[in-house]
């Protein structure tokens, strides 16, 4: 199987670009709670988040801490994809947006073909890292200890968003608006 780490595109942007999130009463919802790989308590009265940089909404994008958003419509084309994700919803101008939570963490960094940086102990930057990746110069997934998954972070580094080809086909249905997908199978 084919797996892709889906990011947002370093070139200059055509859709908006959405903040970090809040509670209605204006309480900060910390983002890193959308990398633990765990379900999120909604909060009472939702969640909302605001557009920092104007352009063109988008059936899915990223916003501030890599948040996954997605429209209602490309909720529904992620239906069946819900056994590793929770669709948290949050009001975007106005309009539902969902964040998307991913559920699944898996250990499958083909470590033999490529190319990183671990935190060593004992670094005193972040001492709480040591043996957790660093960076990736090369990222490869093992498909094989990935299989059954279609979307998920990656044990020790959740920063990435690795997907399937099936639900990177689901996105570009929609168009994938200021996103791109890299290339992560050898």
């Amino acid at each position: 199987m084919k797996y892709f780490n889906w990011t947002f595109s370093a070139l200059p942007h055509s859709t908006w670009f959405v903040g970090e999130p809040r509670s209605v009463d204006g309480e900060v919802v910390d983002a890193w709670n959308f990398k633990k790989c765990e379900r999120y308590a909604t909060r009472q009265g939702g969640v909302v988040s605001a557009v920092k940089v104007q352009g063109s909404s988008a059936g899915c994008f990223f916003g501030a801490f890599d948040i996954p958003f997605v429209s209602e419509g490309v909720k529904g084309l992620l239906g069946g994809f819900e056994q590793d994700i929770q669709f948290i919803p949050v009001g975007i101008n106005g309009v539902e947006y969902f964040i998307l939570n991913v559920l699944a963490e898996v250990e499958c960094v083909d470590e033999d073909v490529s190319l990183f940086s671990k935190w060593e102990g004992g670094s005193l930057i972040r001492p709480d890292k040591a043996g957790q990746y660093k960076y990736f110069e090369k990222l490869i997934v093992d498909a094989e200890r990935a299989k059954g998954f279609n979307i998920f972070r990656l044990a020790g580094w959740r920063v990435a968003l690795i997907v399937s080809e099936e639900f990177k086909s689901c996105i570009e249905k929609v168009g994938q608006g200021d996103t791109i997908f890299i290339p992560v199978w050898k």
